[in-house]
């Protein structure tokens, strides 16, 4: 397979350096058309698509700051520079450092005593002090802006913010996520570019707006009651990541960015529709995906169940 196939260019082709190219659909007709590119272009979307979900993961793994180590640092900064004699540095850390045989006033010779030398043991214990303190503050600073704390974060938590389980919006999804309640067919599709007018909310149900999209479907044959997916793709909208991994193998293959995802039906079965914008295989028209109820798992599948320019 390697012998015929140039996975330079496929990987360029999948990672979307070729987005606007004529390579990219020479490319897209070898891997429609060539068993062996095809093969190789979904290993390729698979791997992209996990090592993406791995490096997700990573990111979401923070450890709090253990609540012992939060109140030493508050304690250092609270009361960094409260003596007196931290607030007040002597001039003389100023002046030039006299040698062992410096001559003028003040000049008291090397092994001379008394205020002048005792100034300088202080000056020289107050400016290790200082460092030290400055240290402590660098690297409290960083861990405090690092770790989240959490007694604070929790009671700011309970006290109004949206709880962990809450399903947030899917960056990338600029429409978010609607649920029309309809059942699409091939060519029924016109309605889906409006479902995001009115502002639908991400994970909401907008009734008017699916009003809207059914008022321009060809076909509204066997639709669900409006506001409702279906059973099977309940986890796509109360768990993020499993929306995520389905829109990165989308975008893997088909390119673009995600305009609108509608919770519904394709001829029958569960669907998660995609409206891509910019797709390499749109041909300069937005392009409508239908995945199926396993897009993205395992990682970089789409379970396809359609794919076609909005007509």
């Amino acid at each position: 397979m390697t012998e015929r196939v140039d996975l330079d260019r496929l990987a360029d082709y999948v990672g979307g350096a070729l987005d606007g190219t004529p390579d990219a659909a020479e490319v897209r007709g070898l891997v429609d058309t060539d068993p062996e590119w095809a093969a190789a272009h979904d290993d390729l979307a698979a791997a992209m698509s996990s090592v993406s979900a791995d490096l997700r993961a990573v990111g979401e793994v923070v450890d709090a700051v253990p609540e012992d180590v939060v109140a030493r640092l508050d304690d250092v900064l609270r009361n960094l520079g409260s003596s007196p004699e931290a607030a007040t540095v002597s001039r003389a850390e100023a002046r030039p450092t006299r040698g062992p045989g410096a001559v003028g006033p003040g000049a008291t010779g090397p092994g001379a005593t008394g205020p002048g030398r005792a100034r300088k043991r202080r000056t020289a214990r107050w400016a290790a002090g200082l460092s030290a303190a400055a240290a402590v503050i660098a690297f409290g600073v960083g861990v405090v802006a690092t770790f989240p704390t959490a007694s604070r974060d929790s009671a700011d938590t309970s006290a109004g913010a949206p709880a962990v389980n809450e399903a947030a919006p899917v960056a990338g999804a600029a429409g978010g996520i609607v649920i029309s309640g309809r059942d699409y067919q091939s060519g029924s599709f016109g309605g889906l570019s409006q479902l995001t007018s009115g502002g639908a909310a991400p994970y909401a149900t907008s009734e008017r707006n699916a009003a809207d999209s059914n008022a321009k479907a060809d076909s509204l044959e066997g639709t669900l009651p409006p506001g409702s997916e279906p059973p099977e793709l309940t986890r796509f909208r109360t768990v993020p990541a499993v929306l995520r991994d389905c829109l990165d193998a989308v975008q893997a293959v088909f390119g673009g960015q995600v305009r609108v995802v509608d919770l519904a039906r394709f001829e029958g079965k569960p669907a998660v529709v995609v409206l891509l914008d910019g797709a390499r295989a749109g041909d300069g028209r937005p392009l409508v995906v239908a995945a199926g109820q396993n897009c993205g798992q395992p990682a970089g599948t789409t379970d396809e169940l359609f794919h076609g320019p909005l007509t």
